[in-house]
């Protein structure tokens, strides 16, 4: 090896052992300090700081993202959503180095790092909503335990997987669904040719390690809220789907094989152009191979010109449309990747299991999710870096083969521009705020709990109004009722819930137990109205069930701007 040889060795190990950690720890970390939106990032937020006394069937559904949530407000700077957004995004920090320094073992580092890269850019949910993130973690740990367990025949190994399953149900109860990893023991004893009942002794070991995570948690639960409130949360969670059938199993599958079939149409235009370009790449003459495949690259930006001109896809960053198909196609590519690692005997059988485990994973994830199969997109910590190595794999095999050409241009095509629409979307999009393009300058001064944040100009005159407001007329400490799509203000203002729900506005709160609870009230709360866009909520049982109580109370309306109405008891 020359001295040149020996340089670049030297940088790629540099690159592998400090750089890209440094980078994977420092990206999700960046524009932390964008975007207020008082809905979806908020209302975790809410739990978190009101756990202790929070009632009803979420409280136990999500018990343990509460609990983790609660002890993060008690850290420096945890009062606050700047403080809240930094430690939530260290966990996906936390997940793409974890992931890395698994992979780059198995592949080049730097395509364990381009593959987490692209897995930290699809992460659109709020890193405050630790239910989410609580369960990609835990799977990823439930993963790799479960994977080396078997390579290494590690039992020990095998244990703690089942543990961190355990774990993960009591953070989401819907994560049961993450126990279809149990097939991959099977899987494994079989290429491995061991016996039924060494697989058994596996299979063992692991629903001991779940029972142990699930007892440690369930036996928290029983001190805090007695012995039958976890069982009894069942029948409320059932009662979910009376209200709001996008949480009935049916639904949930439909609409995951609904996002698969809305793409489709794209998958099949790129299967027409790879069958077009095998076709002109067959009957074209060995001596113009070179300028066959420089015509047909030419022919690719003609390609993403006709997806972005059909609408399949937007270079407005600042909403989900600009990644979403894109997203998809990346998924179809992981699924294809997974399937031809398994059906090929040539590969290891580590890397088969590998492909199996992710398998079954991107089966999993969405499970008990209503958002079709955004979760995937916001779980490919495992499933990017591997489609990646495969296609790497792919490529080195077919790269003399000019009929493959087709195939590797438009996989390179997808990969790329789920690379940089990827990216284009982590440094412009905030939850919520700021998605129809508006500029994200302002700021609401004098206001701990959203110091450092920035928002849209509109969005900062009201939220600096109301406080504004509260701060002066004491409302503080005071029990708050918030509607329309406001649950996050009970955080902002430090105002307990009235109620059970801090979102009463949710199809899963049924009308019939607000009414009942607002009837109950014993005290004299304030109500906050959201008015997204400058309109108040629609007509709805909930909304009447609202102003019939305000009207009986005699409330009367205190405050009001572009944004919020106040109501409180007049003073006697």
């Amino acid at each position: 090896m020359g001295k040149q040889g020996i340089r670049l060795k030297k940088i790629n190990m540099i690159m592998a052992k400090y750089v890209f950690p440094i980078l994977l720890f420092l990206y999700p970390l960046l524009w932390m300090n964008q975007g207020i939106d008082v809905s979806d990032p908020m209302y975790s937020l809410t739990n978190f700081r009101f756990f202790p006394q929070m009632e009803g069937s979420w409280a136990l559904a999500t018990y343990l993202a509460n609990v983790t949530g609660w002890l993060l407000m008690k850290l420096p700077f945890g009062g606050t959503l700047l403080g809240m957004n930094f430690y939530t995004r260290l966990i996906i920090s936390a997940m793409a180095l974890l992931s890395y320094y698994f992979l780059k073992g198995k592949m080049p580092a730097w395509i364990a790092f381009a593959g987490e890269i692209m897995a930290v850019s699809f992460c659109w949910c709020p890193t405050t909503i630790l239910y989410n993130y609580l369960t990609y973690f835990l799977f990823l740990a439930v993963c790799i335990l479960l994977y080396r367990g078997l390579i290494w025949n590690r039992r020990s190994l095998l244990v703690w997987a089942g543990v961190c399953l355990g774990l993960n149900v009591m953070v989401r109860t819907p994560n049961i669904a993450e126990a279809l990893l149990i097939f991959a023991v099977f899987f494994y004893g079989k290429l491995s040719g061991e016996k039924a009942a060494e697989m058994w002794k596996n299979t063992g070991a692991c629903v001991a390690g779940f029972l142990l995570g699930f007892a440690g948690v369930f036996l928290a639960i029983c001190i805090q809220y007695g012995p039958g409130a976890y069982f009894g949360m069942f029948g409320s969670l059932a009662g979910y789907t009376s209200t709001d059938e996008s949480y009935s199993p049916f639904s949930m599958i439909t609409s995951i094989l609904s996002a698969y079939g809305g793409t489709l149409t794209w998958l099949m235009v790129i299967a027409v152009c790879i069958l077009a370009g095998w076709i002109f790449f067959h009957l074209l003459p060995s001596r113009l191979e070179k300028a066959g495949k420089v015509l047909y690259c030419l022919c690719i930006p003609i390609l993403i010109r006709l997806f972005w001109g059909r609408g399949m896809f937007t270079f407005t960053y600042y909403n989900y449309r600009s990644i979403y198909e894109w997203g998809m196609l990346f998924l179809y590519l992981i699924l294809i990747s997974c399937c031809i690692c398994l059906g090929n005997s040539l590969f290891f059988r580590r890397d088969r299991l590998l492909a199996f485990i992710i398998l079954l994973s991107v089966i999993a994830t969405p499970i008990g999710s209503n958002n079709d199969t955004m979760p995937n997109l916001n779980n490919l910590f495992l499933a990017a870096p591997f489609a990646l190595w495969m296609l790497g794999k792919f490529f080195r095999r077919k790269l003399r083969k000019t009929e493959a050409f087709p195939v590797m241009a438009m996989s390179v095509m997808i990969v790329g521009m789920v690379f940089l629409q990827g990216i284009g979307f982590r440094s412009s999009f905030a939850f919520g705020d700021g998605i129809y393009g508006e500029k994200r300058e302002a700021k609401v001064e004098n206001f701990r709990v959203l110091a450092g944040m920035k928002t849209q100009e509109i969005n900062a005159v009201n939220l600096s109004g109301l406080l504004g407001y509260a701060e002066e007329n004491g409302l503080k400490g005071r029990s708050l009722i918030t509607f329309g799509n406001a649950p996050g203000l009970n955080f902002i203002l430090d105002m307990p819930l009235s109620i059970t729900h801090g979102w009463p506005d949710l199809d899963t709160y049924p009308a019939q137990q607000m009414e009942e609870e607002l009837l109950g009230l014993q005290e004299e709360p304030a109500v906050i109205i959201y008015k997204e866009h400058g309109e108040l909520p629609e007509e709805s049982a909930k909304w009447d069930a609202l102003q019939l109580f305000l009207s009986e109370k005699e409330y009367i309306l205190t405050y009001e701007n572009d944004g919020y109405q106040v109501y409180t008891l007049p003073e006697t």
